[in-house]
């Protein structure tokens, strides 16, 4: 309405009109560019207005295609109840809100922005609507990850502005007829509506000429500054600020940002040398009607915090993998060397067990637990050995045709004399659309069947253990079932963690290294797949390689 009743005015503007209608259509523009979302919201929720970007992101020609509607009309979708919610607590509690908001952005899919909002009030108090200021922090979000509460809460708005913003409301809406008013009162009133948001605006906020000399900014951006006003910046240079000594910095990106005429997102330091901060600046070009670059409109978030978190989280994550190498360092040496003693004891101990019927049944006893003892530290030693190379870096994969159909069924016959042991019924299913030869690396695939069919074995005590091979369109299936014991639900996931054993509280036990499922895990990886596991306790578990199927070239 206000723009209706100006043309209607039939009397010659005066100088101090011009004045005021120049003023008017800067601050107009100012919040048309600003880099961040703006809109105002009547008591019921329709959308009094809004800046160009908000409007931009909501797939609307003008800002002015905003008035009237609701958040419902907007395509927020299953988000339009949360940001209704959030806007009656800030009108119904009087309160400033800050709430992280996830809503459909067009083109864009869905945007996540920290939205802070603050009540509209009239004359005597009563609230008349919200201002609301969005930021868009999806592309931050992974690595700043407190930025929700980045800013601190707005002061409170003057209770003038409050009067003006209660008039321009009435004169928007229709209450209060324009008739009664002065054009230098309604351009007063615009005036002043558009300076109380871009004062309070959330952030840093500020606007320089082409010369890097500042024209404005908002409150905050003056505290920062130290400067009692925020009308007290006009003039002043980055050289006058207590950054000064990043003032040449900052420059360079202003000038960046007018000689390409495009916005740019860039961390910058400010502060003093005791007390450095560091902030995400999101910087864009001020235009004029005619599209020339005037100078630069600035916005920035302190991410100070962020920043020293995510340098400790580097420093630790450097440590943990400096300690990790000498971990693995330690380990490769340590089995090397426990190798060649081994070597002498495997060797008397094939000795003992060829001669062992000129022993008596004591010493042939000792025989069999020395055998069993060194079969388990020599297994244990390969383990941490293979483990080692993998943590190392230093495991090749080595692609090359393979009998799969007779591998199989050879490490089944391998593994039948264990299982008919403690009589359990070892089978194997080979598909019959399932090639006999694959190309794959034969140490992986050793690997981790050989880990599975032990685990089984280890963990079944009667029933059934089967081998079952299939395809699934390019992608091979090797599953491994028992009717074991099985694994409680909350130890699933945790069970392919290395050094870590589940056993059941009904075994008395405790045997294996806590290494078998994680190398079965990295194997899988190595081979471009995964492994899955299905279980539950009493009635065995369910373990499923899926890898790519690869068939030679012949085939």
């Amino acid at each position: 309405m206000v723009k209706k009743v100006l043309p209607e005015q039939s009397a010659e503007p005066s100088d101090e009109l011009d004045e005021l209608r120049l003023e008017n259509n800067f601050l107009k523009k100012i919040i048309a560019q600003l880099p961040i979302h703006i809109y105002w919201k009547s008591k019921d929720g329709h959308y009094l207005g809004c800046n160009e970007l908000q409007a931009k992101s909501l797939g609307l020609s003008s800002p002015e295609d905003i008035i009237g509607r609701t958040s419902y009309e907007l395509g927020y979708g299953d988000m339009a109840e949360q940001i209704i919610e959030n806007d009656t607590k800030v009108m119904a509690g009087n309160k400033t809100l800050i709430a992280e908001e996830v809503v459909p952005e067009r083109d864009a899919g869905n945007q996540t922005y920290i939205s802070r909002k603050i009540p509209l009030l009239g004359s005597n108090g009563e609230t008349l609507g919200l201002l609301g200021a969005s930021v868009n922090i999806s592309k931050q979000k992974e690595l700043e990850v407190e930025l929700r509460e980045a800013n601190q809460k707005l002061e409170a708005s003057k209770q003038k502005s409050y009067e003006h913003v209660a008039k321009l409301h009435r004169l928007v809406t229709g209450q209060d007829g324009p008739e009664g008013a002065s054009i230098a009162l309604l351009i007063d009133s615009v005036s002043d509506f558009l300076e109380n948001i871009i004062a309070k605006v959330p952030g840093h906020i500020y606007w320089y000429d082409k010369n890097n000399v500042y024209l404005g900014c908002n409150d905050e951006q003056a505290v920062s500054a130290g400067l009692k006003s925020r009308k007290d910046i006009a003039g002043k240079t980055n050289f006058d600020m207590p950054w000064h000594a990043q003032a040449k910095a900052h420059e360079e990106y202003n000038n960046k940002v007018m000689e390409s005429g495009k916005a740019h997102i860039e961390e910058e330091l400010a502060g003093t040398p005791d007390n450095p901060k560091v902030y995400l600046s999101k910087k864009v070009p001020l235009k004029n009607n005619r599209g020339e670059v005037i100078g630069v409109l600035g916005s920035s978030i302190d991410i100070t915090r962020q920043k020293e978190l995510e340098n400790k989280l580097q420093a630790a994550k450097e440590e943990a993998e400096a300690a990790n190498k000498a971990k693995t360092m330690f380990i490769e040496d340590a089995s090397h060397n426990a190798r060649t003693p081994l070597a002498s004891i495997y060797g008397a101990k094939e000795l003992f067990k060829v001669q062992r019927d000129n022993f008596n049944a004591e010493q042939q006893e000792w025989i069999d637990i020395l055998d069993e003892s060194v079969n388990r530290f020599q297994d244990m030693i390969e383990r941490i050995l293979d483990f080692s190379r993998i943590e190392g870096g230093h495991f090749k994969i080595k692609h090359a045709p393979i009998d799969f159909y007779v591998y199989v069924h050879h490490m089944a016959d391998t593994l039948q004399g264990q299982a008919n042991e403690k009589g359990l019924k070892l089978t194997v299913d080979y598909a019959a659309d399932m090639p006999h030869r694959i190309v794959s690396d034969e140490y992986c695939i050793n690997s981790i069947l050989l880990n599975l069919l032990s685990n089984a074995l280890k963990f079944t005590e009667k029933g059934v253990i089967s081998i079952n091979v299939s395809r699934e369109k390019d992608r091979l299936l090797l599953v491994v079932s028992d009717t074991g014991c099985g694994i409680r639900k909350e130890d699933l996931e945790q069970i392919f963690e290395r050094f870590n054993k589940v056993v059941p509280s009904s075994r008395l036990d405790n045997q294996g290294y806590g290494l078998g499922l994680s190398t079965v895990r990295y194997m899988a990886a190595f081979l471009e797949g995964d492994v899955s596991l299905k279980s539950e306790p009493g009635k065995g578990s369910t373990f499923t390689l899926n890898i790519p199927l690869e068939v030679p070239e012949s085939e």
